[in-house]
């Protein structure tokens, strides 16, 4: 009986958002993943494999671009969850002055905007592949120019950021470069024979030779 149950909540919820999805945009993405879907049906997520606990994740902040701002743009985002039950709850979305739930907020560069979804106990699951569990986000368009997802960001309730797709790049270390002036200490003389040492040795050296020159004039004289 519960699984006739639940195999008809799911067909209800699938005919739902088919006929939320049947004016749908394509949404399209720069992001690459196992989990990553995007399309006529909307750019999808799936966090119930992120390797930490989904629960913690307060908020939900997706990024996007669009090429023509003039037509306006709007949808919905959506959460599809899945623990001991079928779930999806839909938040319109809409460029500002549209009137919807959630407006979309520019982020300073041209052309690219973000909307933010509160997901407080939204989630569920330890962030590993679990049977019957599943955490998606989908984000549809309804109207306006195309457009394209490029980051999907998740907070914690402090506000930290938690999670983030694609994931963010190192830091690069901003430690400076040492500077240190290559030492200019004069090698040591250490070893190095002093003048007066040099004028002994040639010295010696002179008596030794006149030494041996002797000695050699007197074997001479000695034979002759």
């Amino acid at each position: 009986m519960k699984k006739l149950l639940a195999t008809v909540l799911a067909l209800s919820c699938a005919m739902a958002m088919l006929v939320c999805t049947a004016a749908a945009t394509d949404v399209n993405t720069s992001i690459e993943g196992e989990y990553v879907t995007s399309g006529a049906d909307g750019f999808s997520y799936d966090f119930s494999y992120i390797g930490k606990t989904p629960s913690e994740m307060a908020k939900i902040t997706v990024t996007f671009t669009v090429g023509d701002e003039s037509l306006g743009f709007g949808g919905a985002i959506v959460l599809n969850t899945w623990v001991d039950g079928f779930g999806w709850a839909s938040t319109e979305w809409g460029n500002d002055g549209a009137g919807k739930t959630i407006t979309a907020v520019s982020t300073g560069n041209a052309g690219e905007y973000s909307i933010s979804l509160d997901t407080t106990g939204a989630f569920h699951g330890t962030g590993e592949a679990e049977e019957g569990v599943y955490n998606k986000i989908v984000v549809q368009q309804y109207w306006g120019d195309p457009i394209t997802v490029t980051k999907v960001e998740a907070y914690d309730a402090s506000g930290a950021l938690y999670y983030s797709l694609p994931a963010t790049a190192e830091t690069p270390s901003t430690e400076t470069p040492s500077t240190e002036t290559p030492s200019t200490e004069t090698p040591s003389t250490e070893d190095t024979p002093q003048t007066g040492d040099a004028m002994s040795i040639v010295m010696i050296a002179g008596v030794a030779a006149v030494a041996l020159c002797g000695v050699v004039v007197c074997a001479k004289k000695k034979n002759a």
